[in-house]
């Protein structure tokens, strides 16, 4: 039986780079637009990772004392559950897009 030790690491991956993406364009739109509103921290996880990690919700409250507004989505807010690759990836572009607004994420 094949390992999903790979699978899980490389979605790990994927996952932080959006949220430091997510983050770094949060930062710069803030800067440009002189808006006095926090800018929205997504932190885009599984659900198994939302609900296990002991350290997700110790990084959540870091960073809101760091002034953002911290979120965090697993795949059953963005629609993901049960998705793999590219349906995977346009529900959770999808979601992003309509977040950005409700959630001042700039994505």
């Amino acid at each position: 039986m094949p390992s999903l030790y790979p699978s899980l690491r490389l979605q790990l991956f994927y996952f932080a780079a959006i949220c430091w993406l997510l983050a770094l364009y949060s930062s710069i739109a803030l800067a440009q637009s002189g808006s006095n509103s926090p800018p929205g921290y997504a932190i885009v996880t599984s659900a198994t990772i939302h609900n296990s990690s002991t350290q997700l919700q110790a990084f959540l409250d870091h960073k809101t004392q760091r002034g953002y507004a911290s979120y965090i989505f697993d795949e059953n807010d963005w629609g993901g559950s049960g998705l793999s690759g590219n349906a995977a990836a346009e529900a959770l572009r999808n979601f992003l897009k309509v977040a950005q607004p409700q959630y001042n994420i700039k994505y």
